[in-house]
């Protein structure tokens, strides 16, 4: 089996994006909607941000690594196009299936489905932009 080399750089940058993309996602552009959609009041979202934010770090470093050894060397578009199909169809579609038996509305669904869509897409071509 060949060894594959990652750019840890890469990795820490693609991390960060899932951050940057999710502060904006939920604070600038949905979060109105997505507070109310997901029954969060100020009180809820106001507490536990050190777990809450711990726990989304490790997560966005576990997703940006194992997208670095999934993508190898490919080119930025490449990557960009490889990390929206992944995803739509490893992240958002199962997200989706949980959100359906938890009775989430569809609008929920929808944002939080498309940040993940968004964050996989940038998080992919800055990985390959790295490899």
């Amino acid at each position: 089996m060949e060894s594959m080399n990652v750019s840890v750089p890469g990795i820490l940058l693609a991390a960060l994006a899932f951050f940057l993309v999710g502060g904006l996602w939920f604070s600038v552009l949905f979060a109105r909607r997505w507070a109310r959609e997901a029954g969060l009041g100020e009180d809820q979202l106001s507490s536990g941000a050190v777990r809450v934010f711990t726990m989304a770090g490790v997560m966005a470093l576990v997703v940006a690594t194992s997208m670095a050894f999934f993508l190898g060397e490919v080119s930025i578009a490449a990557g960009a196009g490889i990390g929206a199909v992944a995803g739509l169809t490893f992240a958002a579609a199962p997200l989706a299936m949980i959100a359906a038996f938890e009775r989430r509305s569809v609008a929920l669904t929808l944002i939080d489905a498309g940040y993940v869509v968004v964050a996989f897409t940038v998080a992919g071509a800055i990985i390959a932009a790295f490899q």
